[in-house]
């Protein structure tokens, strides 16, 4: 009988994790869409989940695991490139005005769309002929295993800092945080005391749960009130990203 209850549950769970894509972020590409303005939505949380699942993908071809989590991060990259291009199709003008520091190279910060695509398309021709070269090296596919799930587990921090920046929740879907919130914790449930799993899956799963509740506790604390910019315009004015704005962003 628990022979039957364990392969139930791994069947549950299997079909959790490679669905979670699709209900974590299907209603944050509707919602951008419908309002045509990604206002609130933190890009890094793309940029996040691409680069740790294309790590991810690339882990199992080293160090084979669970083929559910395998199918789920081909199905997440899927998911965030079609995120990543609502979210640059509906940027508000302002955000080409980055009021914090600007990182190295403007990573992920950058005003042209199309530089965006170059770079993962780079990087993953990178991490591609790397795994050829290197790949036969077991340190190095552990390597690449912390790194894909040290990055994935650092997914809602940049969401808290557009947050506590905009002293504001509004933009970021309720729908996203209970998927977080609710798929982290049965997560980290299957991972610690269900099979056996990578120990880089297990610290991801925690680390991500911790930061999970963070967001919550924000959103309880900000609540979702209108975005009020330096210049004094409310995130609410800015809905589109009109084609003037468009074309001189992709020349500049």
């Amino acid at each position: 009988m628990s022979g039957w209850v364990q392969w139930l549950a791994d069947v549950v769970m299997g079909l959790f994790f490679i669905s979670s894509p699709l209900t974590s972020y299907g209603d944050m590409i509707w919602s951008i869409n419908k309002k045509r303005s990604s206002q609130g939505f933190s890009i890094d949380i793309c940029g996040i989940m691409l680069v740790s699942s294309i790590l991810r993908v690339l882990f199992w071809f080293g160090k084979p695991f669970e083929t559910s989590l395998f199918i789920q991060a081909i199905v997440m990259i899927f998911t965030q490139l079609v995120l990543l291009k609502s979210v640059l199709d509906y940027r508000p003008a302002h955000s080409s005005h980055w009021d914090g520091w600007r990182r190295p190279f403007d990573l992920w910060q950058w005003r042209r769309a199309q530089t965006y695509w170059e770079f993962l398309g780079a990087f993953a021709a990178s991490v591609i002929l790397l795994q050829i070269l290197l790949g036969w090296i077991p340190s190095y596919i552990e390597l690449i295993g912390f790194l894909a799930l040290g990055i994935e587990a650092t997914l809602p921090i940049p969401q808290a800092y557009t947050n506590y920046r905009n002293k504001s929740c509004r933009g970021f879907r309720p729908s996203v945080l209970v998927a977080w919130i609710g798929g982290d914790i049965f997560k980290t449930s299957y991972f610690l005391f269900g099979k056996p799993m990578a120990l880089q899956f297990k610290l991801c799963a925690v680390i991500q749960t911790i930061f999970d509740f963070t967001c919550a506790f924000q959103y309880f604390w900000y609540g979702t009130k209108e975005v009020v910019h330096v210049d004094g315009s409310g995130g609410t004015e800015l809905p589109t990203v009109n084609n003037t704005y468009k074309d001189t962003v992709e020349t500049v």
